[in-house]
């Protein structure tokens, strides 16, 4: 499997986008070549108004500490520059390709309020690692986040938690197409090192961990599946609790940052 790393630190000043990938063009212009359709642009639009924002706040916050491992082109293009498609060239799909840069930009940020949220405060070393990193892997048991808070304890985060690759097949037949298996972020106390044998990696995960959903699209985008998704979790995982950190106000649900201001408590219980 091909494996490439990218640090924040270096994108340039101010997130300006490397010559490789514009040119000498304005970003806006280098989008605006790809004839979007009105779905498109709708999500383009979307991505201007709601996620550039949080994208310089989630660049400001890890500056040099995260590191971003295996085939993220689409995310590391967004945080190069304001425009997100132009990885079209390598995936196909102009909507989808903005919904992915979407969905992974809000779940960096929910990543920023976790950690503000439990005052994480020193980084603690993996023990392949020389210095202590923040780092992103899609559907990997190796944690995203291993910390010490300000509260007086130590805290391990997965990112896109998968405790194998092959979790699908210790599943019973009839479930294995339809089961959720990767909440986008489980929480943890202590720090987890020993993470390379599934069956201690769920022992360390079942009744003790906080699971986080995050959720960037309107509800009627998503009400429908939640609850099967949750359940999923609960059978797979059994957490202590379940947090879905809406981007949008729904009738039930408050929005992320709402939501994490009063988040600190779950953790002592």
């Amino acid at each position: 499997m091909h494996v490439s790393k990218f640090l924040l630190n270096e994108i340039g000043n101010n997130g300006i986008p490397r010559p490789k990938l514009y040119g000498n063009e304005d970003p806006y212009e280098y989008c605006n070549k790809f004839k979007l359709d009105p779905q498109d642009m709708k999500e383009l639009n979307d991505y201007y108004s709601l996620f550039s924002p949080m994208k310089e706040e989630t660049i400001s916050f890890f500056k040099d500490s995260l590191i971003l491992v295996g085939r993220q082109e689409r995310l590391k293009e967004a945080l190069q520059g304001p425009c997100p498609i132009g990885c079209l060239a390598q995936y196909k799909g102009r909507g989808d390709c903005i919904r992915v840069v979407k969905r992974w930009l809000y779940q960096l940020w929910v990543l920023k309020l976790v950690i503000e949220a439990l005052k994480i405060d020193k980084l603690c070393k993996r023990p392949y690692e020389e210095k202590p990193r923040i780092e992103i892997l899609q559907g990997s048991p190796t944690p995203a986040v291993l910390g010490r808070s300000a509260l007086g304890y130590d805290v391990t985060i997965w990112f896109e938690f998968q405790p194998t690759e092959d979790i699908h097949l210790v599943l019973p037949l009839a479930r294995r197409k339809r089961t959720s298996v990767r909440p986008d972020i489980v929480i943890t106390k202590g720090l987890v090192q020993d993470y390379n044998y599934t069956s201690r990696l769920l022992d360390v995960i079942r009744n003790r961990s906080i699971i986080i959903e995050c959720k960037e699209d309107p509800y009627n985008k998503w009400g429908r599946s939640i609850r099967n998704q949750l359940s999923d979790y609960r059978d797979l995982y059994a957490p202590k609790r379940i947090i879905i950190a809406s981007l949008r106000l729904t009738q039930d649900i408050q929005i992320a940052d709402k939501t994490f201001q009063t988040f600190r408590h779950l953790m002592g219980r």
